[in-house]
């Protein structure tokens, strides 16, 4: 079973693992939290570079609690981007621009492939991919 959309469970990561262990108990069957916006994206597009400029310069300058809404993330307070900025949410939803402005604060010289990396395990579809796998080997 998958949980899509765990992003909007809780906030953070492992509300979205509880719920789903707590889906998992009730179905008998494992249940997988994950963002499959976000992993399509990792596997269809790629961080531009012009993305990863926009990231960057908001990556100290954008207080986390603007990426809770959309709208605070478009605000004219952060700067005069907002096109940009509108160009990453189209791209990355508002759930993976938090992740890369997270992993770009705690590394500033992430590569943009270095970014995707991160923005495709966020995604959390590697347990399910692997689940998958393992069952068609099964066959």
């Amino acid at each position: 079973m998958v949980l899509n959309k765990a992003e909007t469970i809780g906030t953070r990561w492992s509300d979205a693992a509880a719920e789903a262990d707590r889906s998992a108990e009730v179905l008998g069957l494992p249940v997988f939290p994950v963002v499959a916006a976000l992993a399509a994206r990792t596997r269809t597009t790629t961080i531009t570079p012009a993305d990863l400029d926009t990231l960057r310069r908001h990556r100290h300058r954008t207080d986390p609690a603007c990426t809770l809404l959309a709208d605070r993330f478009l605000s004219a307070e952060l700067g005069a981007d907002i096109a940009d900025r509108r160009a990453l949410l189209e791209r990355w939803d508002l759930y993976g621009v938090a992740c890369a402005l997270t992993a770009l604060r705690h590394d500033p010289a992430l590569t943009a492939r270095q970014l995707l990396q991160i923005l495709h395990c966020a995604s959390g579809i590697d347990p399910l991919h692997h689940e998958i796998h393992r069952r068609y080997r099964r066959l």
